[in-house]
């Protein structure tokens, strides 16, 4: 827990103050970082094939709601338009800048409880790690649910239940989740379950831990030497790298469906 509080010391010196908060959950450091780390290219990997396999053909409009810096539009296939969604100013600036040179995309600053989109305008919705931070959750899903064109999906990811609750304060989050309850809170809410996405979460546990020392590690070379040093720029973490995802892919594409999965794909019914 005492690593766990050094990673995120900065985020715990303003959680009283809600919008200072995510005005600086990403900065500039953070770009790399969040296009290099396993962990996203994962879930980017993941994103591009429910997109392909969801839709292969036609003009689509995929929504990114809690966008943050916007990296999902670069893997996004060729016939689908991007709307970035984003509460933080500063966040949204960075990703403006960042894809500024990518086609058919788009970053609108808001957030809930209401987006500031019309009803029915999305044929994917992709939503994060971010309805844990909501205090309102089920409005959330309202919302989600309101945005999507009939017959159009949503792919939403929270976190489950494997951190101490002290820890939740230190990340913002109202809470963590179980399979059972966001199946039934996603269902009660008019949406079809779908699929469930595998999240290796036992993997991911010792993982963080790893990237908590590199943190660490990052930091006291800074200050001891005063120099610079991204563990996520290295030749041995590009090699370890592709060897988690060889690894992932494999298990993935001969996985069965995890009950207890908070990776959820989940359909609007076309009414009737």
């Amino acid at each position: 827990m005492y690593l766990l509080k050094i990673s995120k010391r900065k985020r715990s010196k303003i959680i009283n103050d809600n919008d200072q908060f995510y005005e600086s959950f990403f900065t500039d450091d953070d770009i790399v970082k969040y296009e290099c780390d396993v962990r996203n290219v994962w879930r980017f990997n993941v994103m591009e094939k429910l997109l392909s396999d969801t839709f292969p053909g036609g003009e689509k409009v995929l929504v990114d709601v809690g966008c943050g810096l916007g990296f999902s539009c670069r893997y996004m296939p060729e016939n689908y338009s991007y709307k970035g969604i984003e509460f933080s100013e500063t966040t949204l600036s960075s990703a403006k800048n960042t894809h500024s040179n990518v086609k058919n995309t788009e970053f609108i600053q808001g957030g809930f409880p209401t987006l500031p989109l019309e009803s029915e305008v999305a044929d994917f919705v992709i939503c994060t790690e971010v309805i844990e931070h909501i205090e309102d959750d089920d409005r959330a899903i309202e919302e989600l649910f309101r945005i999507l064109k009939p017959g159009g999906f949503l792919w939403i990811t929270v976190p489950s239940t494997y951190y101490w609750s002290d820890y939740y304060r230190l990340i913002g989050h109202y809470r963590h989740y179980t399979g059972d309850k966001f199946t039934k809170s996603l269902v009660e809410h008019g949406l079809k379950i779908n699929k469930r996405i595998p999240q290796y979460n036992d993997f991911w546990r010792i993982y963080h831990y790893a990237w908590i020392v590199m943190q660490v590690y990052e930091r006291l070379h800074k200050k001891i030497i005063n120099k610079n040093y991204l563990v996520l720029k290295t030749s041995w973490y590009g090699k370890y790298k592709r060897n988690i995802l060889n690894k992932l892919e494999k298990k993935y594409c001969s996985g069965t469906a995890d009950l207890s999965s908070t990776s959820i794909v989940a359909k609007k019914e076309y009414k009737n």
